[in-house]
């Protein structure tokens, strides 16, 4: 019995890692992903929540533009070094490493780290990939059949954010200048 058990849980890590390697090797070979979003960002300590709607450009190795509706209109481009964020009311813009974490850019990073997620597995829909770090969680759901995520959940101290992707698209043309403020 004792040797069955082992059997069925090495199994199982074997499916979960056969899986991950599939799900990663498929946004490892995507070139472009674009779409519509929904964010939803709420604090804990303040029970302030703020949703953001809009459009997202991403680009691989490392472009990013996401064009914000709502609220209020607003700009966030992405290149290797920097997240620049132009706010049109008060054309404000603020400059920021990438290294201050924005989820967006989870497409950049989580095909490149060496973790293997937790797996499970929910209804007949969806996959969901639980990443555990040091100083933040973060869980994907990736739709089954076409292994496109769909919802990401980034949780960090007592903050956390939601973003669900829409009406996306893979590998079109994206010229390079969509990710250049002009």
């Amino acid at each position: 019995m004792k040797y069955f058990l082992i059997f069925l849980l090495l199994t199982i890590i074997k499916n979960e890692k056969a899986l991950w390697e599939k799900i990663k090797n498929f946004y490892l070979d995507l070139k472009t992903l674009s779409g519509d979003f929904l964010q939803r960002e709420c604090d804990e300590e303040t029970g302030i929540c703020l949703e953001y709607r809009g459009k997202f450009y991403i680009k691989k190795p490392y472009y990013l533009r996401l064009e914000i509706n709502e609220p209020e209109k607003w700009l966030v481009i992405a290149d290797k070094e920097s997240i620049y964020f132009y706010y049109q009311k008060d054309s404000l813009y603020q400059k920021l490493s990438v290294n201050e974490f924005n989820p967006f850019l989870i497409f950049f990073t989580f095909t490149t780290d060496t973790i293997l997620p937790k797996i499970k597995e929910k209804n007949k829909m969806y996959y969901f990939l639980d990443f555990s770090f040091k100083d933040y969680q973060l869980s994907l759901r990736v739709k089954k059949k076409e292994l496109l995520i769909d919802k990401i959940d980034y949780q960090w101290a007592k903050k956390k954010i939601e973003i669900f992707l829409y009406s996306q698209k893979l590998n079109k043309t994206l010229a390079d200048n969509l990710f250049i403020k002009k």
